[in-house]
């Protein structure tokens, strides 16, 4: 690390109008160590800033989102995207039903770029279009007048236009010993080949449960204060993954 340091940033949020947005960042540094040393408390929270920007769009029942992120340190490493467009739609009914609906869809090209100098600077960098698209239905009701119960199932699908699959090289060498005897060796390596493209799917199912209870503890008439209420609301979310 040289003697001499800096840090370049960048950081720009806007707000365009009532449904428009704007998210910007950007890092640029002399050393992979300049944040730990001079910037601890932004080091606790984005030891590795990130770089991007975001153009963003609030509908009444989704919003829409379109990133650009692009590594600027080649000592760290990122996965870029660029760029990624996404929507995301809140959970709201589904006509006069009782379901809910709620999802979220994205396509992006990423690039996997490792950091330069460490253990892994003898990986290769990859990258691969993605499409994910995520929808779940939710069918909330309440139970004895006060619990919560919500089932719902859902269904992710992930395209990729490549992939890759891990294979095992072994390789033999013959030398002989100081006694002229030949002696066998193997050499066993975990390398990695290019497939064609693949959609993956995955179906889920869930129940989510919570109630609210709540008592007022009456202390009046107390110096200071008086009748506090005490509110407690028990949860649990359970996940189901075939």
């Amino acid at each position: 690390i040289d003697k001499e340091r800096y840090r370049l940033r960048l950081y720009h949020n806007q707000e365009i109008d009532d449904k428009n947005y704007m998210l910007m960042q950007l890092n640029y540094l002399s050393d992979y160590k300049i944040i730990e040393h001079f910037f601890r408390d932004e080091f606790k929270s984005s030891p590795e800033p990130e770089n991007y920007l975001i153009f963003g769009h609030r509908a009444e029942r989704f919003t829409i989102n379109l990133m650009l992120q692009k590594r600027l340190n080649d000592f760290f490493t990122a996965l870029d995207r660029i760029p990624e467009a996404s929507i995301d739609f809140s959970r709201k009914p589904i006509g006069d039903s009782p379901f809910y609906y709620q999802g979220k869809t994205a396509a992006a090209y990423l690039q996997q770029q490792w950091e330069s100098k460490s253990a892994n600077s003898n990986l290769v960098n990859y990258a691969a279009g993605r499409f994910d698209t995520d929808h779940t239905i939710y069918y909330p009701t309440k139970q004895f007048g006060f619990l919560n119960i919500i089932p719902r199932a859902g269904w992710r699908g992930t395209y990729y236009s490549k992939t890759k699959e891990d294979y095992t090289n072994i390789t033999y060498s013959t030398r002989l010993d100081t006694n002229k005897q030949p002696v066998i060796t193997s050499t066993t390596n975990v390398l990695a080949r290019e497939l064609n493209a693949q959609m993956r799917s995955v179906y889920k199912l869930g129940l989510e449960t919570s109630f609210k209870a709540f008592k007022v503890w009456e202390t009046y008439p107390g110096d200071i204060i008086n009748n506090i209420r005490h509110i407690a609301e028990p949860y649990a979310d359970y996940s189901w993954t075939p």
